[in-house]
């Protein structure tokens, strides 16, 4: 059933991060987590897409969701962090390895 949900909530947007700007609320937070996971191998694709985001919290975020689930990149993606609470989570996660996702 999410499944079949997320096929159609994908239908008829733009591809990738600057897609999801057409949804609301936590689909527009969810897609953009999702499609931003698709892209972290890529740093340069990534950095690019990232960008796209202009508004700092939604962006963090972005950035401190991503830290928590690939803890091996949680220090990288912490250095982007701006907001005060973004920095906060980040700690959060840095410092207490036991928050880390790490599937």
């Amino acid at each position: 059933m999410t499944l079949l949900l997320v096929l159609l909530i994908g239908c008829g947007r733009p591809p990738g991060i600057a897609g999801c700007a057409s949804l609301d609320g936590t689909q527009k937070e969810d897609c953009r987590f999702e499609e931003a996971k698709k892209l972290v191998a890529n740093k340069a694709e990534f950095t690019a897409a990232i960008a796209t985001i202009e508004d700092p919290t939604a962006r963090d975020l972005v950035l401190v969701r991503l830290a928590f689930e690939l803890p091996t990149s949680s220090a990288a993606l912490c250095s982007q962090v701006t907001t005060t609470i973004g920095k906060q989570r980040c700690q959060q996660i840095i410092g207490r390895p036991h928050l880390r996702g790490g599937k």
